[in-house]
């Protein structure tokens, strides 16, 4: 097989899902065609498929992985191809899907996990009424363990927006992190917490290696 005219990693990557796509394809579902366009970063081939699957019923499970597929690895454009043409939130995240995220992005015996331990800490403290008056912690996700409720959808008590844009600032995946902001109900009080948390991580990092762009994304 011979690629010709190939200008740098995204034609290559584009090159491969599309030849993928057009030898296994026909017998591969849809989501799964779509999810190997993720995974390559192919915003273009992602379209193009979501728009063929303008009939697919997808499954909130179908949501989760190819969300997941494309915060793991940081696909900016895919996300927006998702939040754009395919992906409803509101009708799939649950506390399950934002604590696996959380401990597939951040597992607690890594080093991502450390340098916002600050930033982790300072969640845990949040807390609010709940319909019953009763206190709640506003993040459960943060915490590890799975919990009862953790299959209740996630936007019945807050914006699902601000709670991925919560995940991905503590991943340091600030581009998809805008994305998140930019659909949020509540754009000031979601950067302002974003704000505290970037400076709870410069604060512990400070004397561990150049936090220069976590302080100009403070900013």
């Amino acid at each position: 097989i011979q690629l010709v005219n190939l200008k740098g990693k995204e034609d290559i990557s584009s090159a491969i899902a599309n030849l993928w796509i057009r030898v296994k394809g026909e017998h591969s579902s849809p989501v799964q065609n779509l999810k190997f366009a993720l995974k390559w970063g192919c915003a273009d081939l992602a379209k193009t498929q979501i728009e063929k699957m303008s009939t697919f019923a997808l499954t909130g499970e179908s949501c989760w992985m190819l969300i997941e597929e494309s915060i793991s690895n940081n696909r900016v454009e895919c996300i927006e191809v998702l939040m754009e043409k395919l992906v409803n939130i509101d009708n799939f995240l649950t506390l399950n899907f934002l604590r696996r995220m959380f401990n597939k992005l951040l597992p607690s015996n890594g080093m991502a996990y450390r340098e916002c331990k600050k930033a982790i800490e300072f969640i845990k403290m949040m807390t609010g009424l709940n319909s019953n008056n009763e206190r709640v912690y506003l993040y459960p996700w943060v915490n590890t363990e799975a919990s009862d409720g953790d299959d209740d959808d996630i936007h019945k008590d807050t914006d699902p927006y601000h709670n991925l844009f919560i995940l991905c600032v503590l991943s340091q995946r600030f581009q998809i992190a805008m994305e998140m902001w930019k659909l949020s109900s509540y754009k000031i009080a979601t950067a302002l917490f974003g704000k505290k948390l970037v400076d709870c991580m410069i604060a512990q990092i400070e004397d561990k290696k150049d936090i220069s762009e976590l302080q100009e994304i403070s900013k």
